[in-house]
């Protein structure tokens, strides 16, 4: 028999392990990404310009390359940023919300507040990032993430209407009966909060279901997954999301379904009504929609054996497109999109309550259909996500 801990030794045992490895982890991070070489030497350009530097690691690594080279906005609207190393001289500093901790905790509101804009950056979830978000008042201007409520919006797809010239000439439809497979799912956390990976098994057990990537089989051709070649063989794909949290779907919707013509079916968001609002019309199925496993399967092998019912979830594409365009969903054209609006710059404003934009009280919940969940495989998922065993 398991003993049970009172819930206050559970809390402190959770809070003292979770806060020792993130500062040991954040550490190495911090010595790893002094190692790094950014560029101290910029062909500045005529006219207005803003430098922009990064005062966080980025998951624990230096940030990565695009983002600190001297021509990393080029592809921008606003193209006059540009990188610097030293913080305390930039107009903009980006901190990347999973690399936040422990070293926020001791700077306060820095020594260069009111001659700078710190921006508070991620496109994690809040259930992986909400770590004492009320300690983080006073301190940012600006927020970029995923959220529409954002200061700075970088959703990971958008779609827009095709236009009329162009609409004959788009491939919508798509011939069901040369489809061998029934659903697939590429995975690269195998431990998640939403137990995506339990819902999995589940529908295992009804009809085929291959998994690709770290948590299953390699893709072909040297894991290069081009799902383009996966439209061919599969009916569905199963874009399910590490969390069930308000706004968050990721490019495993935009990218490797919608974007090739692939039918969703999806687990994410706070409810149905967030695909509803930011997808085109009757584009996916909604795994919550279904009050079982069995029943979810069942319901994609009627789908998926009916060519009229299965092309109406692709009836959108003669209309719309999916649009991942950097301009819209990069941090870098973001941030110099903002620098460079006049009402953003000339309005002062600082986050005084952060727990009211990044709650995962609020914006996250439950796991997915027929599965359930408990503090213990919080914690498992959580903690084998940090040390990286996925």
């Amino acid at each position: 028999m398991m003993m049970s801990w009172p819930t206050c030794k559970k809390k402190k045992w959770v809070r003292v392990f979770f806060l020792g490895s993130t500062g040991l982890l954040f550490v190495v991070g911090m010595i790893v990404s002094q190692q790094q070489t950014y560029p101290t030497a910029v062909q500045i350009p005529q006219g207005k310009h803003f430098t922009v530097a990064y005062g966080t690691p980025y998951f624990f690594q230096p940030w990565i390359r695009q983002y600190v080279k001297s021509d990393a906005y080029a592809q921008c609207a606003f193209n006059n940023c540009i990188p610097i190393r030293d913080t305390s001289k930039a107009d903009a500093v980006v901190f990347h919300h999973w690399d936040l901790y422990p070293s926020i905790l001791f700077t306060g509101g820095g020594k260069n507040r009111r001659k700078q804009v710190w921006i508070y950056y991620g496109k994690e979830p809040v259930s992986r990032t909400n770590w004492f978000s009320h300690r983080l008042n006073g301190i940012f201007n600006w927020t970029a993430t995923y959220l529409s409520t954002s200061d700075i919006h970088l959703p990971y797809g958008t779609y827009a209407k095709i236009p009329s010239t162009a609409m004959k000439l788009r491939k919508s439809l798509t011939e069901l009966r040369k489809k061998t497979k029934t659903a697939f799912i590429l995975m690269s956390h195998c431990h998640t909060w939403s137990r995506r990976e339990d819902l999995v098994e589940d529908l295992r057990k009804h009809i085929d279901v291959d998994v690709l990537g770290k948590c299953g089989k390699p893709c072909p051709n040297n894991d290069n997954c081009d799902f383009n070649l996966f439209e061919k063989e599969y009916k569905f794909y199963l874009a399910f999301e590490n969390s069930k949290c308000f706004e968050y779907i990721t490019e495993k919707l935009w990218n490797n379904a919608l974007a090739v013509g692939l039918v969703p079916v999806v687990l994410g968001g706070h409810s149905r009504n967030d695909y509803e609002a930011l997808l085109p019309p009757e584009s996916f199925i909604y795994a919550d929609d279904f009050s079982s496993p069995k029943q979810l399967a069942e319901y994609l092998k009627k789908v998926g054996s009916d060519s009229e019912l299965y092309n109406k979830f692709l009836r959108w594409r003669e209309h719309f497109r999916v649009s991942t365009s950097q301009e819209k969903i990069d941090v870098m054209c973001g941030v110099c999109r903002g620098l460079n609006n006049k009402t953003m710059m000339s309005t002062p404003q600082i986050h005084n309550d952060m727990d009211k934009f990044w709650s995962v009280r609020r914006d996250c919940h439950g796991v997915g259909p027929g599965v359930q969940n408990g503090w213990f495989e919080n914690a498992k998922a959580f903690f084998l996500y940090v040390f990286g065993i996925l």
